[in-house]
């Protein structure tokens, strides 16, 4: 199924047939006022980066770091395509960073890189994958499967690495985070708000997978597309932009096609044309996905261009997940 979706998203007739399906396309809103003035507030876009290793092999699958890869070149290659992408359409964007970076022989490239991006503008938040990460030695993926303490000995772990590479400035600023497999559990909120995190963005509403291993994660009975508290804490809950295509469920991600996202951008906007208060769009990507293995730009990177340069001719604006906050 993977495999398919990739070839799909390079195929341009497809892309064609995808434009014309827009009217299938189904998302549910969070009921809201509507402004009696008809001003509208601000349609926010995010573009949320799990910056992890790996690459796009040929046969258009992923080369995951959980699948025994050490190839750093998702760090390095793909967040340079990236800055380069924010860059050329002046837009900022959120690296939600998985600290495996800090073991590679490459750290000082990825170090520099990642600095340059805070430089500029960008926001680098925490991306928490406690088992498939060799600096956390974590048992589990999923939070379900940890306690609250044992949530916050994790955090102070990759927040201490953020320090020791990164600089006192960032770690006081990493405030943003999701959960690897977007598998935060309730209870999770808790240690975040303990350990400095404002802002969570692993919710993926009316989804949910891996229910029968580690990576288990639910949030198949959530509704809400604008951002709520998180119960038990102050973490405020930004959820990835979800929607409904002949019955089954996406999140707005360029590695499905770039017609699709926008189709899904389009449905967003259109139905939320007046609002009393601000929407954030957030979409979700990989930096693993931007990159072959030879480091060239991959079909992924250009379904986002793509999408970047489409949505710059509405009225959006594009922020970081702490902006937003």
């Amino acid at each position: 199924m993977k495999r398919l979706v990739y070839r799909i998203g390079k195929n341009s007739f497809i892309s064609f047939l995808l434009w014309l399906m827009y009217p299938f396309f189904k998302i549910k809103f969070d009921k809201f006022t509507k402004s009696k003035t008809s001003i509208r507030q601000p349609f926010e876009i995010c573009i949320t980066v799990d910056t992890e290793p790996g690459y796009i092999k040929e046969d258009y699958t992923r080369e995951w770091m959980f699948e025994g890869n050490d190839n750093p070149i998702g760090y390095t290659a793909g967040i340079k395509h990236l800055l380069q992408l924010a860059d050329k359409y002046d837009i900022k964007l959120t690296f939600l960073l998985c600290t495996k970076a800090l073991m590679y022989k490459e750290k000082e490239d990825i170090i520099n890189l990642l600095k340059k991006a805070y430089k500029s503008g960008h926001e680098i938040g925490l991306h928490h994958h406690p088992r498939r990460n060799p600096l956390i030695g974590g048992k589990y993926e999923s939070s379900k499967f940890y306690k609250i303490e044992e949530i916050r000995k994790n955090l102070r772990k990759e927040k201490a690495l953020v320090k020791k590479y990164l600089g006192k400035e960032i770690v006081n600023n990493l405030i943003s985070f999701r959960w690897g497999n977007w598998a935060l559990f309730k209870h999770a909120a808790v240690a975040l708000e303990k350990e400095g995190f404002r802002i969570d963005s692993s919710a993926v509403p009316g989804i949910k997978g891996h229910t029968k291993d580690d990576r288990i994660y639910d949030w198949s009975d959530e509704k809400r597309r604008f951002p709520w508290i998180l119960d038990n804490s102050k973490v405020v809950e930004i959820p990835i932009a979800t929607f409904t295509m002949f019955g089954i469920k996406f999140k707005a991600d360029p590695a499905l096609n770039s017609q699709i996202l926008i189709n899904c951008f389009k449905k967003y906007y259109n139905n939320l044309i007046i609002r009393s208060k601000t929407f954030k769009f957030v979409v979700i990507t990989h930096s693993n996905e931007m990159v072959m293995k030879d480091g060239s730009p991959s079909h992924v990177f250009k379904n986002l261009e793509k999408f970047v340069k489409y949505v710059k001719m509405y009225d959006v604006k594009f922020n970081t997940l702490a902006s937003l906050h």
